[in-house]
């Protein structure tokens, strides 16, 4: 099997702060429950799957 070695420095990720995760999470948590009142519509899973 071939080793493929990545120049990390080149792709500039951060890493999200607490504080964004807690936002993140919330705001996840709002668009289930809007979804299991039947105030918004999910997306098909093949459209999720499409983002990753």
């Amino acid at each position: 099997m071939k080793q493929i070695t990545v120049d990390q420095e080149k792709y500039n990720i951060e890493e999200p702060t607490k504080a964004q995760l807690i936002t993140e999470l919330k705001e996840a948590i709002q668009e289930l429950k809007a979804i299991e009142q039947g105030t918004k519509q999910a997306r098909p899973l093949t459209d999720l799957l499409n983002e990753l």
